[in-house]
C-alpha cells in the first residue's frame, strides 16, 4: 500500500557491517554530513495551489511548434505573469515573435538562449521546483549521476545523460548560488506537494524511487527503497513522503500529474475509468492511499483510450489570482472535449474575453470543468496540442513563484 516516511523518522542510515566501512556506508555517512551542513530543517515549499502564477519557467525545445505549444497558455495567464524562457537558439526568434503577437509587454519576458551543445527539453516541469532555504529562494536541481554498466539497456544510458544535461543547462542559465542540488532523482510531474496541519507532505511516484536506487547501484551502493525515502524526507526538512504504489509506473501513468492534481482543503481531483486496464489496480491503490490519508476525492471519469493517448484534463495548473484572490484552475482540453469539433481549430484563440465555456465542452473536458468547480476553483480550459508527445499543460510549464503577495521569482539572464 505504498511507502511513507514522516517527520518522526531519524536519518541514521545504519552502521557498517565490518571493520572496514562498505562503499554503501561511506556514501551514507557523506550524505548524513551533507544534510547536517545544509540546515535543511528550515526548508519550505509552497504547494502549487498556493502559488499565484507570478513567474513561469518555459523551456522551448528545438522541435517545438511554438505557437501551438504555448499560445493558448500565454494568453490565458494573468497580466502580471512574468515569463522566464530558456530557448534553443533555433526557436529564439519564433518565441519572441509569439510574445509580441500576443501583446505581452517585453518587460514581462526574459530569455536565456541555448546554443548547440545543450539539449533543451520542452517539459519544463521536470527540470526543477522552487524551495526556500534559510529564507532564500533556490531551485531544486539533481546532482549529476554516473553512467550505468555497459550491459544495461540503452534507455538507461539515455536517462543518465538526460539527467546530467538538465543539471548542466540549469547551471548555465542560473549561475551560482541559486539552486539546491539534491542527491536523488525527481521529475516535477512525479513529485507533488501538499501542506498539512503537521507540515509538508510530498507525493512521489515510485519511478523516482526506483531510478534513484539504480543510480546508487551504479556507484556500487546498496540502497533500499526505505533508504531513498529517508534521504528524500531529510532533504525536505523531515517532510512526510508518500510513495504512490510499490512498482514501476505503467507508461500510461508514468507521472502522477497524468492521474491527479492536489488542491487545497485536502482535495484531490483524480481520473478514473471503468474500462479494463493493466494499471487498474494501481489506480485503485492511489485512491485507497488518498482515502486513508483523509482526502476528499473528486473523480473525473475517462476512458482507457484517453489514458493511452495522454489526453488528460487534470494535468493543469492551480493558482490563486493575485488581483482577485480567486482560486483558479487552468487545465488542458482536446479535440474530443468540444461539442463542436471546429472549436478546436488551431487558428482560433481563446482568452479572458473569449473563453471556452462549460457549454462548449463534453467528455472528460466537461467532467474536469465540473470537478474543479465543485472543488471551489474557477475553471480555465485551454487547448493543448502536445499530448501526442506524452505530455500536456502541467508538463510544459513550471510555476516558480511562491504564495500570493511574495516576491519569490528567479532571474534568468
Amino acid at each position: 500500500m505504498g511507502l511513507s516516511v514522516g517527520p518522526d523518522t531519524h536519518y541514521d542510515f545504519g552502521e557498517a557491517t565490518s571493520v572496514r566501512p562498505s562503499v554503501t556506508q561511506i556514501k551514507k555517512d557523506e550524505l548524513s554530513q551533507e544534510i547536517e551542513s545544509l540546515g535543511l530543517e528550515s526548508i519550505e515549499v509552497t504547494p502549487e495551489y498556493e502559488r499565484s502564477l507570478e513567474r513561469v519557467l518555459l523551456t522551448v525545445s528545438r522541435d517545438a511548434n511554438v505557437e501551438e505549444y504555448y499560445g493558448d497558455f500565454i494568453i490565458n495567464c494573468p497580466e502580471y505573469t512574468q515569463f522566464e524562457v530558456v530557448v534553443d537558439e533555433a526557436r529564439h526568434d519564433e518565441i519572441r515573435r509569439l510574445f509580441r503577437k500576443l501583446d505581452v509587454d517585453k518587460d514581462r519576458v526574459s530569455f536565456c538562449e541555448i546554443e548547440d551543445g545543450y539539449r533543451v527539453e520542452k517539459w519544463a516541469q521536470d527540470y526543477t521546483d522552487m524551495v526556500s532555504l534559510q529564507g532564500e529562494d533556490q531551485l531544486l536541481m539533481m546532482k549529476k549521476i554516473g553512467n550505468p554498466p555497459e550491459d544495461w539497456h540503452e534507455d538507461w544510458h539515455k536517462f543518465s545523460e538526460r539527467v546530467n544535461q538538465r543539471t548542466d543547462l540549469l547551471k548555465k542559465c542560473l549561475g551560482e548560488n541559486q539552486y539546491l542540488e539534491v542527491p536523488f532523482i525527481f521529475e516535477g510531474g512525479n513529485m507533488l506537494f501538499d501542506s498539512t496541519p503537521n507540515g509538508l507532505r510530498v507525493f512521489m511516484g515510485y519511478n523516482d524511487i526506483m531510478c534513484t536506487r539504480y543510480a546508487y547501484d551504479w556507484e556500487m551502493c546498496d540502497f533500499s527503497d526505505e533508504d531513498i525515502i529517508e534521504l528524500m524526507s531529510a532533504y525536505f526538512g523531515g517532510a512526510e513522503i508518500i510513495v504512490m504504489g510499490e512498482e514501476q509506473q505503467a507508461q500510461e501513468i508514468f507521472h502522477l500529474d497524468h492521474v491527479f492534481t492536489i488542491l487545497d482543503d485536502a482535495t484531490v481531483v483524480m481520473r478514473a475509468t471503468s474500462d479494463e486496464v493493466d494499471y487498474g489496480e494501481v489506480l485503485a491503490t492511489y485512491k485507497q492511499q488518498f482515502e486513508e490519508l483523509g482526502y476528499r476525492i473528486i473523480e473525473v471519469e475517462t476512458t482507457a483510450e484517453r489514458f493511452s493517448s495522454f489526453e488528460g484534463c487534470v494535468n493543469g495548473i492551480p493558482f490563486v489570482d493575485q488581483e482577485t484572490d480567486k482560486k483558479s484552475m487552468m487545465f488542458p482540453v482536446y479535440a474530443d472535449d468540444f461539442v463542436k469539433p471546429e472549436t478546436y481549430d488551431k487558428s482560433l484563440r481563446y482568452f479572458k474575453n473569449n473563453p471556452i465555456l462549460e457549454e462548449d465542452l463534453t467528455s472528460e473536458g466537461l467532467a474536469a470543468y465540473r470537478a474543479f468547480k465543485q472543488a471551489g476553483y474557477e475553471p480555465i480550459p485551454v487547448r493543448n496540442f502536445t499530448f501526442a508527445e506524452h505530455g500536456s499543460l502541467h508538463c510544459l510549464t513550471n510555476v516558480l513563484a511562491a504564495a500570493v503577495g511574495e516576491d519569490d521569482g528567479v532571474e534568468v539572464a
